[in-house]
Formats: C-alpha cells, structure tokens, sequence
C-alpha cells in the first residue's frame, strides 16, 4: 500500500464531503443533517436562484458525496469500478428507502441520477489518473535503468 498516495487520496475525499456538508447545512433546515450539526446554526441559509444555483441546491451535497466516498474508497479497494458500484448502490438504496418511507427524506428521481454523474466521472478520473501514474512510473523505471 502506497500511505501517501492514500493519505493524499483522502484528504481530497474529506475536501469533498466538507464541501458537500456545507452546501447541505447552507441550503436546507429541519433535515436530519442539519440536526446533528445544529451548533453551527449561525450559518445563514442560502437560498439560490438559477439553474446552477436550482442544481447545486438540490444536487450539489449528493454530488460530492457520492465523489467523496468513491475517492475514500478507491483506497482500499483493488478497482475503482468496485468502489463506484458500491458507493452508488449505497446511495440510490438510500434514495429508495426514503421512496417507501422506511427513513426520512423526499426521493428524487434526480438524485440518482446526480449520483450516477458522480459515479461515473469520478471513476473516469481514477482510471485516468491511474493510468498517468503508472505511465509515469514506467518511465521512470526506464530512466533508472539506463
């Protein structure tokens, strides 16, 4: 195991799920989130206008999750494609427990949708970013040995 690769890696999942946790706790009340921070109730609520504003409302926070908990995961998993396939089951479970009442919360349809966006960008990244890596140090292993 590379540590630090994997203390980079997530370091930039907490930067994504602070970022996603405070879109949450800026543009909603009376969520269960917002219950469990409800120290920080000095933040204002924001309320966007827009499409990009409507979008990072509504999506943003699950967005940045489903990014974050990729990228933490990707650390301990040996494919990234497993990492996503877990995080987004995960998330669209949640969405569809919220859809028969079993725990609280609206289902939108979109919300799974965002989180597949999420999904699939964020694992094309980590295979692209993989693939730098080892280019990299392929080329490197060549210079050494010259």
């Amino acid at each position: 195991m590379n540590y630090k690769k994997t203390a980079i890696q997530l370091s930039v999942s907490l930067v994504f799920l602070l970022c996603g946790l405070f879109i949450y706790l800026a543009t909603r009340s009376g969520t269960y989130v917002n219950a469990m921070f409800d120290f920080i109730a000095f933040l204002p609520q924001i309320h966007p206008e827009g499409f990009i504003g409507t979008a990072l409302y509504n999506w943003g926070a699950d967005f940045l999750w489903v990014v974050a908990f990729i990228i933490a995961l990707d650390c301990f998993t040996e494919y990234s494609v497993s990492a996503a396939a877990i995080v987004f089951g995960l998330g669209s479970g949640f969405e569809f427990l919220q859809l028969f009442g079993v725990t609280t919360g609206t289902f939108d349809v979109f919300d799974i949708v965002a989180e597949f966006i999420a999904a699939l960008l964020t694992l094309a990244c980590l295979v692209a970013g993989r693939k730098a890596l080892n280019q990299c140090e392929q080329r490197n292993t060549e210079k050494r040995k010259k």
